[in-house]
């Protein structure tokens, strides 16, 4: 449904950048369609208006204004507009990755990609472990699947281990220095930041997190390299019985609970 010529798309409350990411990837699909199709800003990503001000001017509107009678179009598929390969093919995906977030003053943030025998991960904590509902649902063993990840890498001299809870990750992972040479861990740290670096590394071992996902989208096209990136096979119980249904194919799929 439109009014006067407009469709705006209003996510529920409480998602952040990862999920806003395919609504934003939605919105530059209708528009290459030549609708005119916006996504409303919620609170939680209005932090990174700095980080992507294309994708805030284009494809963002800050408010729906009901005495114009526009519409309200709410979220009704169950994959929420993830589903690689249903809900947006991948040179649409190519291409809001070029336009839309190699263009975010960030994009230039040294990575790890120049030694072809390094590997970032990405270890995902914070509430889905603090808050009880989200850790039954997307909880998993980090530690276990991060040494899998490195075997499934192998040969991997250097590690560097980017995370939302560093901390933790250096009390419970040192234990993956007997499989690499170097060991390090990315701190003082934005999210932004966390984000680019991931997205700047050739060789990278995901967590099940859409955030994680879209900075191997954005690696993919910088680097082409799908073959060198790895990923639980798995993202949230609650949900298709904890199949991932978000992840490129050519992706590498590590079996994890």
């Amino acid at each position: 449904m439109s009014h006067h010529g407009r469709t705006i798309l209003t996510p529920p409350d409480g998602l952040r950048l990862g999920n806003y990411m395919y609504f934003w990837l939605h919105a530059f699909a209708r528009q290459t369609r030549g609708e005119d199709y916006r996504v409303l800003i919620g609170s939680e990503v209005i932090e990174w208006r700095h980080v992507f001000p294309r994708v805030f001017e284009d494809l963002c509107v800050g408010e729906v204004p009901g005495d114009q009678g526009e519409p309200r179009v709410e979220l009704i598929s169950e994959s929420y507009l993830q589903s690689f390969g249903r809900d947006f093919s991948r040179p649409i995906l190519e291409a809001f990755v070029r336009d839309y977030i190699l263009t975010s003053p960030m994009a230039n943030t040294p990575g790890v990609s120049a030694d072809r025998q390094a590997l970032t991960l990405n270890v995902r904590r914070g509430d889905y472990y603090s808050e009880t509902h989200l850790r039954e649902c997307y909880g998993m063993d980090c530690i276990g699947y991060a040494e899998l990840a490195v075997r499934a890498a192998h040969p991997v001299t250097d590690l560097l281990v980017v995370s939302d809870d560093i901390p933790w990750c250096r009390q419970n992972l040192s234990g993956l220095k007997s499989h690499v040479e170097s060991l390090n861990f990315a701190s003082d740290s934005s999210a932004a930041r966390d984000f680019f670096l991931l997205a700047a590394s050739r060789r990278l071992a995901l967590a099940n997190s859409t955030f994680s996902y879209w900075s191997a989208h954005v690696s993919n096209v910088l680097f082409e390299n799908w073959h060198l990136t790895w990923v639980p096979d798995f993202h949230s119980r609650c949900v298709n019985q904890g199949a991932p249904w978000q992840l490129d194919p050519r992706w590498n799929r590590i079996p994890c609970r």
